[in-house]
Order: structure tokens, then sequence, then C-alpha cells
């Protein structure tokens, strides 16, 4: 039997949709560069998902702790923060965090979000 898995970010955005009436907003966003010269804000929880689900790379514990955080997020708004900070730690893992963006090591220094 042939069975077709959908993409874990299809999956969010169906719960999301579905499972949820919240749509978690961060309270800053975390600025992005798309491509030179061309920057991002990511403000919410869906946005964040979906960068992250198209990004071109194979699994790894720091792409594994964003999808971990972004699910914890839509079952308890009380964690956006932790998916605000792992996308930003993301962001910078991966060399897309804007330049005027603080490093994540910086995250705790007053820069937050809330559900």
């Amino acid at each position: 039997m042939n069975v077709q898995l959908l993409p874990l970010s299809a999956v969010l955005a169906l719960w999301l949709a579905k499972g949820t009436s919240m749509q978690p907003h961060f309270q800053l966003p975390v600025r992005i560069v798309l491509s030179p010269g061309e920057n991002a804000e990511v403000w919410d929880l869906e946005q964040a998902i979906d960068i992250v689900a198209q990004f071109p790379i194979e699994s790894d514990a720091v792409l594994e702790r964003a999808f971990d955080s972004f699910v914890s997020a839509t079952e308890d708004s009380e964690l956006v923060e932790n998916a605000w900070e792992a996308f930003l730690d993301f962001a910078e893992t991966y060399g897309i965090l804007a330049s005027d963006m603080p490093a994540p090591g910086r995250a705790s220094d007053g820069l937050r979000c809330r559900p």
C-alpha cells in the first residue's frame, strides 16, 4: 500500500486552523533576510511554521526544537515565548536573522513576546 504523508507544515497549519481559536502572535517580530536587501518581519506562529517548514535543510536539533516549540505553543499560549525564542535561534543558526535583530543569546535582555 502506498501512503503519502503530508508535510509537517501542512499538518500544523491544519491543526492551527481547526484545533484552536487563538492565533499566537509575537509581541516583537523576528526580522529575517529573504534575499540580499529584502527583509521580512515574522509576527506570528503560523508565519514561523511556514518559513521553517520550507527551509531547505534536513532535520537537525535546531529544526526539531523549533517544531517542538511551535506545537507546544499551539497547545498552551503561555509557551509562545518559547516558540519565538526557538524561531530566533533557528534564524540565527541558519544565517537568515537580519543584522538589526539581537542574537538569541541576548534575546532574554528584555525582548519578549506575548500570547
